[in-house]
């Protein structure tokens, strides 16, 4: 958790949605997320400074993860359990406001409830709206990516060197995308090489991309550079030597 400079809660997160992966292989799990989570979501993202993915909310499918509830408010769930004579368990630590996301559960959405009654509808529709504009986005990424292909020819030492083609980018196309478009396609690029695309990373990978050259290293053993035109994610034991059109 401190390696990963997360919260209990974030890595809490991450461990869970690594056991479904590892149960479901591959198969599709649904869970219970409902339109009160999403709601949470959003408003601890918008606090802690997000971009348009983060007002997006819960998204319905996410790969093999499906929320079939993701409409329902969380005492639609609650009523209809009752009416079936359903239980079901409450997570003691939910009831705490020592934690950010039950502060805003407690506290907060029910002072936005008296403000609006049809608070979760609403933000419903807004989350719906900006995940077609962000999916649209993402799309131009993938498209200015594609565009933009080309490889550099790497070297992996050792008794007999290895020379291998290798994945990359235009960088003068890169650098000529809007922002937003740019953003996407960096993340892109990062997660292709294994790397998480922080706000911190993608923001550096935008000044090199800028300058026309140069190189950082985002985590142990990986490196995001830009030299001769291309963009391209090395590893420790490569060297450069030449990228073909």
């Amino acid at each position: 958790m401190q390696q990963k400079h997360e919260s209990l809660e974030e890595c809490a997160r991450r461990v869970r949605y690594d056991f479904f992966a590892e149960i479901s292989e591959g198969k599709k799990l649904a869970t219970a997320h409902n339109s009160n989570d999403c709601a949470e979501t959003v408003l601890l993202n918008l606090m802690r400074g997000t971009g348009l993915k983060g007002l997006c909310g819960v998204p319905p499918v996410r790969g093999n993860i499906v929320r079939p509830l993701i409409f329902c408010t969380r005492e639609e769930v609650e009523d209809y359990c009752r009416s079936r004579g359903l239980s079901w368990v409450t997570d003691k630590t939910n009831l705490s406001t020592d934690y950010t996301r039950n502060k805003i559960r407690h506290i907060i959405l029910p002072e936005m409830l008296k403000i609006n009654g049809s608070l979760f509808s609403t933000m419903n529709r807004m989350e719906q709206s900006l995940r077609e504009d962000s999916d649209f986005l993402d799309d131009m990424a993938r498209q200015a990516l594609s565009e933009a292909e080309t490889t550099v020819r790497l070297r992996t030492p050792g008794e007999e060197d290895i020379w291998k083609l290798q994945p990359a980018w235009s960088a003068e196309k890169l650098a000529k995308l809007p922002k937003p478009v740019q953003s996407r396609a960096i993340k892109l690029i990062l997660q292709s090489g294994g790397i998480e695309p922080s706000a911190l990373r993608i923001n550096t990978a935008r000044e090199i991309i800028a300058s026309g050259k140069g190189k950082f290293n985002p985590c142990r053993g990986k490196f995001f550079v830009v030299r001769r035109g291309a963009v391209y994610i090395e590893y420790a034991e490569q060297h450069y030597r030449k990228h073909e059109k």
